[in-house]
């Protein structure tokens, strides 16, 4: 009988792993394979402020992208071949902030690409100074979210509802 009922738990734990686990994988990237001191390849694009270049940061063998923001902006802009429309999607990244120059950031917008100040999306930010926060735009105002602490590594996964314009987001500080 235990073995039944273990089996029967099995084949459910099974069948709902493999119904649920349907979703679509957008994009997945890391730098490693990156050359150091230049910026990333396609599909990445460099914005024209500031200076973007691989670096071995946190080591040679897990790479990140620095981004020097001079004052104009910096960023990098991941362009695809269609919109994302009523979707929910993830973004997870790790996120260290050196120290902040006094100007806010924005870090990845989900936008309408053929009018791009249509905010009809979802933008993640961030203040800067002491009290710091990572924000996002709900198409019409500016939600405070996770404090940012300099020199600090965070764990970051934003959980966008585009059909709401609504975010969630969890952040752990390592």
């Amino acid at each position: 009988m235990k073995y039944l009922l273990f089996m029967l738990l099995c084949a459910l734990f099974l069948g709902s792993s493999i119904c649920f686990a349907i979703e679509e994988f957008i994009f997945y990237y890391d730098f490693n394979a990156e050359i150091t001191g230049k910026p990333p390849k396609e599909p990445w694009k460099p914005t024209a402020a500031g200076k973007i270049e691989v670096d071995k940061f946190p080591s040679a063998d897990n790479k990140s992208v620095k981004i020097t923001d001079t004052g104009g902006g910096g960023g990098m802009t991941l362009i695809l071949d269609k919109p994302i429309v009523d979707k929910t999607i993830s973004l997870e990244y790790n996120f260290l902030r050196k120290e902040s120059s006094g100007g806010n950031l924005e870090i990845f917008y989900v936008l309408n690409q053929k009018c791009a100040n249509d905010w009809a999306g979802v933008c993640i930010a961030m203040t800067t100074g002491e009290n710091g926060v990572i924000q996002y735009n709900d198409g019409g105002a500016w939600v405070d979210k996770e404090k940012i602490v300099n020199n600090v590594w965070h764990t970051v996964k934003n959980v966008m509802y585009l059909g709401e314009k609504n975010m969630t987001s969890t952040t752990m500080r390592n």
